[in-house]
């Protein structure tokens, strides 16, 4: 064999590796930091059952987000995290002898979270507008969709007509966000995964054809001289254009499950 294809074919492997690192680099932190929350909401799951919430000193209402790892990108997690910090604060101010309503203004007015806002403050204008707890909260959900309002409105209807403790329901709902959290990790981490999957099989079929193009650059000539060649070669491009596109729905649908 000459010199020459043989150093056009190390080339074009070369270029083929290289590109396929690139893009398994650009996936790689993505990847990384999709594992990070699944790991952290892991830890934050395992944390919560040593830590309840009904642990927290009667009177201390600096209580600390227990969802303390590093916020996704998606909206309506950080919310959801940011909401899980405020049901804490209410179950302080519970047990320390409020009433459901006045905990809820208080936890309301402690916790700082911008990604809440401005829902939170209308919240807390309705509510001193003299407005029933469970319809402020009614409107808090209609504005965020968040369904753990929708659980806390139900929580604050039931006391309203019945009464008891409120404890025990509250909590439960902060169960809920907590595996809504190792949830979205999950399918964050997933999602990265298809992500990188999905680029490495976008670039296989291009490598393959451009060393086999360095190696030989008449390596399509017969094919596309004979109409089944042709034909082939055309059925091979479009089963991967449909590929792409298949993989890129893949990853949306992986993204669009995240936010739900």
């Amino acid at each position: 064999m000459s010199p020459v294809p043989v150093s056009m074919g190390a080339l074009a492997c070369a270029l083929s590796v290289g590109l396929a690192a690139w893009l398994a680099a650009g996936a790689w932190p993505e990847l990384q930091d999709a594992v990070r929350q699944r790991r952290s909401g892991a830890f934050q799951a395992w944390r919560g059952k040593l830590h309840r919430p009904w642990r927290i000193v009667p009177g201390r209402f600096t209580v600390a987000n227990p969802a303390r790892g590093r916020p996704s990108g998606s909206g309506t997690e950080r919310a959801a995290e940011a909401l899980e910090g405020l049901l804490v604060t209410v179950i302080a101010h519970l047990q320390a002898g409020r009433p459901l309503r006045q905990a809820w203004i208080e936890a309301a007015r402690e916790v700082a979270a911008p990604v809440l806002e401005p829902a939170k403050g209308e919240f807390l204008a309705a509510l001193g507008a003299g407005l029933p707890l469970e319809e402020a909260l009614g409107l808090w959900h209609g504005q965020t969709g968040l369904r753990a309002l929708r659980r806390c409105q139900a929580v604050a209807s039931a006391h309203r007509r019945t009464g008891g403790d409120v404890t025990g329901p509250t909590l439960a709902v902060i169960q809920s966000l907590r595996e809504q959290r190792l949830a979205w990790a999950e399918v964050a981490a997933r999602t990265a995964e298809a992500r990188l999957s999905a680029r490495l099989l976008a670039l296989l079929p291009v490598a393959v054809a451009a060393y086999a193009l360095a190696m030989d650059p008449a390596f399509l000539g017969p094919l596309w001289e004979d109409p089944l060649g042709r034909g082939g070669l055309l059925y091979a491009v479009a089963s991967w254009l449909a590929g792409l596109y298949l993989l890129r729905r893949l990853t949306a649908a992986l993204n669009g499950a995240g936010e739900e």
